[in-house]
């Protein structure tokens, strides 16, 4: 489905997003780590550059105040 000015509609964007992550699962037979480490190399052979941030600690929920 595409909208007036000719765009892709954002169901039919986040449809195909889908479809994609799919079939790229299925070429690693649904191995969530062989489709990771697939990423994590095709990321490094791209030669674009990477932010990396450090890992925030989890705070507890901050607790409600009642007044």
């Amino acid at each position: 489905m595409t909208t007036a000015s000719n765009e892709p509609s954002p169901e039919a964007i986040v449809e195909g997003i889908h479809r994609i992550r799919q079939e790229m699962l299925e070429e690693h037979n649904g191995d969530l780590r062989a489709y990771f480490d697939a990423a994590c190399k095709r990321q490094q052979e791209s030669g674009r550059p990477v932010v990396s941030r450090p890992l925030r600690s989890q705070q507890p929920p901050a607790a409600s105040k009642s007044n």
